[in-house]
């Protein structure tokens, strides 16, 4: 995971090369800088506690979360990929809503179709102009299901992202 500290707030950016994220959060930054380091493992520590603060020293990036004190090592910025710039947003959705309907869809994906039946593989995403909903559909070979969810936007959308990325 990359971290980002500007006048901005920090910025996290994590990909597994098939997909990537970004996130800014408020944050009181005494000096910018970047640092690489690893993420599932710096993702567990934030889940776990708050995360107070970040001091980054030399190869080491110290992390105050609560009562747990972390020093993680730093990696190379060199070996993080130059990542497209993400596209302008243009639907825009409650996350807490969202992530929900993505778990409540979860249990019907059928991980092992394989590439038989890939539409059984992830959660289609489309919307409805006429009712200003995001539409999420999953299935297996026995069952299907529909969950809807407002959205403020544009523009039609049509996604069927695998679920590897659903489950991020």
């Amino acid at each position: 995971m990359k971290l980002t500290a500007s006048d901005g707030g920090l910025t996290l950016s994590a990909t597994d090369y098939d997909s990537s994220a970004e996130c800014v959060v408020d944050a009181e930054v005494k000096a910018p800088g970047n640092a690489l380091v690893p993420g599932r493992l710096f993702a567990q520590i934030a889940t776990s506690a708050r995360i107070g603060s970040l001091h980054l020293q030399g190869p080491r990036l110290d992390v105050v979360a609560g009562r747990l004190r972390s020093s993680l090592t730093v990696l190379d910025l060199a070996e993080y990929p130059d990542l497209p710039p993400l596209p302008e947003t243009t639907h825009e959705v409650d996350t807490l809503a969202f992530a929900s309907a993505i778990s409540r869809l979860a249990p019907l994906l059928d991980r092992d179709s394989g590439e038989a039946n890939p539409g059984f593989m992830g959660v289609d995403i489309t919307t409805d102009q006429a009712s200003r909903d995001l539409v999420l559909r999953a299935g297996s070979r026995y069952a299907l299901a529909e969950i809807r969810v407002p959205y403020k936007g544009t523009g039609d959308l049509a996604a069927l992202p695998p679920w590897p990325a659903c489950r991020s």
